[in-house]
């Protein structure tokens, strides 16, 4: 089964871009195009095969508007799998400091534990 999304936009830009929302407009949007068609799309295509349709103004398509959109898409794909990998390269630094510090604590409570318990000044026999 395969679910189908239709998105509704009054420009290719707005898959990019967000216009400048109206609050007080009841069909205001208020993310770019992309984030919208992602977040109602991500929770079913773990499970579905998913397909989505942008709706434009006629005055707004174009011969070259699928390969000038199919270009942009993956530039801005391109874009974000780079940052993505840039984000979990900073994720490995901190997680590698963060447990090179627990092993460094962990250390020194052996060694304290250790210490303590080898040393005479604090037993005391009753």
């Amino acid at each position: 089964m395969t679910v189908r999304d239709h998105t509704h936009l009054d420009n290719l830009e707005q898959f990019f871009a967000v216009p400048n929302p109206d609050p007080f407009n009841p069909l205001a949007h208020f993310a770019t195009g992309l984030e919208t068609i992602s977040a109602e799309l991500k929770p079913k295509a773990l499970i579905q095969k998913v397909r989505t349709t942008s709706v434009l103004p006629p005055d707004q398509i174009t011969p070259d508007g699928e390969a000038k959109l199919r270009d942009a898409l993956t530039r801005y794909g391109q874009h974000h799998l780079q940052q993505n990998r840039q984000d979990l390269i900073s994720l490995r630094w901190q997680d590698t400091k963060a447990l090179q510090n627990g092993l460094i604590f962990l250390g020194i409570c052996v060694l304290l534990s250790t210490l303590f318990e080898n040393a005479e000044i604090l037993r005391y026999e009753w």
